[in-house]
């Protein structure tokens, strides 16, 4: 679209649809902010979606689980575990979502889903809009990635992760990966992203 700093539809080229049918605002946010140039909104009613009744998991936005691991490249068994404890606890009984009209439905299996990047990690995903998203990085640390900082920071990963689900969106990862050793602006670009999500997740 002309440029890498063009992140939306220019109004010569097209129509940027400004509104969102399926994102809680606590998700828009962030989304809008790192890959819509803030001019994504939510439409009115979608603060209602939340998850209700969950093993301490209730509410809508952002949640970082940070899983201590090392020398992992293409899987992590502390981060399965985690997923699988996580996902746990979302499915308790009596566990809800609650729609954009209010509605109370019963939180299943196939409303949460898990994005892994490697084969290995996982296959499991629900619908093209479910209410939960998990997504686990697998990379301890930006060495450890198999293209370094390009796949742990990936602004198309991230996007993925914060766009796809409509009341809570997972992200399982190492701390280390919220201290890289940047050498380059476009470095610090990427990494911010992840760092900002953190920020906003435990705010």
């Amino acid at each position: 679209l002309g440029g890498a700093e063009v992140q939306t539809m220019p109004a010569d080229r097209g129509l940027f649809l400004p509104v969102t049918w399926r994102l809680a605002p606590a998700i828009c946010g962030f989304t809008s902010e790192q890959f819509y140039e803030a001019r994504l909104d939510a439409r009115e009613g979608l603060e209602r979606q939340r998850l209700a009744g969950t093993d301490g998991l209730d509410g809508a936005g952002l949640v970082w689980v940070g899983v201590e691991h090392t020398a992992n490249r293409h899987w992590s068994a502390e981060e399965i575990d985690a997923v699988d404890a996580l996902v746990t606890r979302l499915l308790t009984p009596g566990a809800q979502w609650i729609t954009g009209e209010g509605e109370a439905r019963a939180l299943a299996a196939d409303d949460i889903l898990v994005v892994a990047p490697y084969n290995a990690r996982g296959n499991r995903f629900g619908g093209g809009a479910p209410p939960v998203g998990l997504h686990a990085w697998a990379a301890p640390t930006p060495p450890d990635a198999p293209r370094g900082m390009v796949s742990p920071y990936s602004p198309n990963r991230l996007n993925v992760a914060t766009s796809r689900a409509r009341c809570r969106a997972f992200v399982v990862a190492s701390p280390a990966l919220l201290a890289p050793e940047c050498r380059t602006p476009r470095q610090m670009l990427l990494a911010n992203a992840l760092c900002r999500f953190v920020e906003l997740a435990r705010a």
